[in-house]
């Protein structure tokens, strides 16, 4: 057993597995399976849903088999260690009498769990998935001993392996990579993309800190790669050099407004993000469609996958907080209008460059724009009562904001100052 602050996630044997509070998934950013608590030698409880729990004696927790234990991806500044254990035999009868379905449990096969991730009809946690594809391709053959040693075996094996990386949307992987990024994040999510002779990475932005895992991700590749960039911020493409010795003949795709800003050898190839047919991205079976997105830079586009709804979504949407558009060449009205564009595509998950995913963009979308307007209005406010400096204003809208902070904030507030005159609410002050 574990202390409180793990989580324990039970996986029963290889033919079904628990699983709870299905329909709560779409409003989840989270997929939370049955956890265990309590202390060793307590009687613990697993926890079906928010509302449903049954009790489980901790004899009956000790005849659970350790499958050894993961970490929540690096893309989570609140990462949690995973104790993964494994229900066999009578234990997995004891518990399904205890929790019979209903609507808030089910029982599923792992073939039926994962087929139904594939068609996108249900969210799983990373580490489940991952789990569960190990159930498939040992549950045809029964083979509960090579299962359980496999997983054993790669819950000590360190090493960055493309397919233990979280399949956050169906055939779309996330490696998160250090990069020189903003607080507080320290990571860019690499998303690859790949195919049995080709494959697609997006954003590749590793400093330093993180090239060697950066390169054991290469390693893993075909020859064929194309190489995407949302946008031109270094965080984003730092690692291209690297590409240029692993992979000489890849090319980069990207907005020309991000092409003419980068630095790299490898042969450059124009997206608009338009609606041409140039703008649709195949990748095996896998097709995005690029879209211009301008708003945090000129030339920022997203990708969107019209079958999952999954949407990269650069450094338009962040996994905390909200995006600091670019002080030069960012544009406030073109960032709410990108924003009503991509609400309208109806995405079913958002993938950021910094952060975890999102299983309710158009909720966190709608935010976005709520919290943009009230800051607008408050700005507006403040300039009209007479403030007419940035460091005036600043101290009055961003006062809920460490001071740290408050030169990106700056940024925001001269966008949304240049917003307002375009829109003829106020005239800037040539100070400003």
């Amino acid at each position: 057993m574990a202390s409180l602050s793990t989580r324990i996630s039970l996986r029963s044997r290889l033919d079904e597995f628990l699983l709870s509070n299905p329909d709560s998934s779409v409003r989840s950013s989270l997929w939370r399976f049955p956890s265990l608590t309590g202390s060793p030698g307590e009687n613990s409880t697993v926890q079906l849903s928010a509302s449903t729990s049954v009790p489980m004696s901790s004899a009956a927790c000790q005849r659970t088999v350790s499958l050894g234990s993961t970490l929540t991806p690096d893309y989570d500044t609140r990462r949690e260690e995973i104790a993964l254990r494994y229900l066999s035999g009578p234990l997995v009868d004891e518990v399904r009498q205890l929790a019979p379905p209903s609507d808030a449990v089910r029982w599923l096969s792992a073939s039926d769990a994962v087929c139904s991730f594939e068609d996108c009809t249900l969210p799983l946690e990373p580490e489940t998935l991952t789990v569960l594809r190990r159930l498939q391709s040992h549950a045809a053959a029964s083979d509960e001993a090579t299962f359980i040693a496999e997983c054993q075996r790669r819950a000590l094996d360190t090493s960055l392996q493309l397919d233990t990386c979280p399949e956050l949307s169906p055939g779309i992987f996330c490696v998160p990579i250090r990069s020189k990024t903003l607080a507080p994040f320290t990571h860019t999510n690499l998303y690859v993309i790949r195919a049995a002779d080709e494959a697609l990475i997006v954003d590749p932005g590793a400093s330093a800190e993180g090239s060697a895992d950066f390169e054991a991700v290469l390693r893993q590749l075909p020859a064929t790669l194309r190489v995407f960039v949302t946008h031109h911020h270094h965080d984003h493409w730092d690692g291209l050099h690297l590409v240029e010795k692993t992979h000489p003949s890849a090319t980069v795709l990207g907005h020309p407004d991000t092409l003419r800003r980068i630095e790299t050898t490898l042969r450059r190839v124009p997206v608009l993000g338009d609606g041409s047919p140039e703008s649709t991205i195949s990748v095996g079976s896998t097709r995005l469609r690029a879209i211009n997105t301008p708003g945090h830079t000129d030339g920022h586009l997203v990708l969107f996958d019209d079958r999952t709804r999954a949407l990269l979504a650069g450094d338009h949407v962040v996994g905390y907080g909200s995006a600091t558009l670019d002080f030069d060449c960012g544009d406030m009205s073109d960032y709410f209008d990108s924003t009503r564009y991509l609400i309208a595509l109806n995405p079913r998950v958002a993938l950021p460059a910094h952060g975890p995913p999102s299983y309710d963009p158009i909720a966190l979308l709608n935010q976005y724009i709520a919290h943009r307007t009230d800051r607008e209005q408050r700005i507006l406010k403040c300039y009209e009562a007479g403030n007419h400096t940035l460091d005036s204003i600043v101290q009055v809208v961003y006062s809920d904001v460490p001071q740290q902070l408050w030169p990106y904030a700056k940024s925001n507030i001269l966008l949304h100052l240049r917003k307002l005159e375009k829109d003829g609410r106020i005239r800037l002050q040539a100070s400003l």
